[in-house]
């Protein structure tokens, strides 16, 4: 959970982040939420993260990029976390 996941989240935005899948689509998205939380979302949006590279203690590696699904509710619906 980000910084600016957790603004909108909280400021009754109605958004809610969530790192998925790399080979999960839109619509299969769409489903496990309507299914996991019994919420039809209003949109959802799909944001690739580059993998980055990255030195520690002189050696160079690589932190492995993710896909992560910012999803949207209609008002007055909200995630309840269990």
């Amino acid at each position: 959970m980000t910084e600016k996941g957790t603004l909108n989240t909280e400021g009754g935005g109605n958004v809610y982040t969530f790192v998925v899948s790399s080979g999960a689509g839109k619509a299969e998205i769409r489903e496990e939420i309507m299914h996991r939380y019994g919420v039809k979302p209003r949109m959802v949006h799909i944001i690739r993260v580059k993998p980055k590279t990255i030195s520690a203690r002189g050696r160079e590696g690589q932190k492995p990029g993710f896909k992560k699904a910012v999803v949207y509710l209609r008002a007055g619906e909200k995630i309840e976390y269990a």
